[in-house]
């Protein structure tokens, strides 16, 4: 996923980079990376915001994977 089609599902969900960090269990700074094209986007995030795009996945889903993560 490239940092403008990343930008662009973000602005289309409504999120804001503190929102989606969060939701995403990442800090702020590395969704600004991300978004800088500083850093590559990892393939995992690709897929959950396609599918939260796609509304084929819920934010109470992501939450629920996050929270298996730790």
């Amino acid at each position: 996923m490239s940092p403008k089609q990343f930008e662009t599902i973000l602005r289309d969900l409504g999120y804001g980079q503190t929102e989606i960090a969060e939701l995403l269990g990442e800090l702020p700074r590395q969704v600004r990376r991300w978004i800088a094209g500083h850093s590559r986007i990892p393939k995992g995030t690709a897929i959950v915001m396609r599918a939260l795009a796609l509304d084929i996945i819920s934010e109470e889903q992501v939450e629920q994977l996050k929270d298996r993560q730790c």
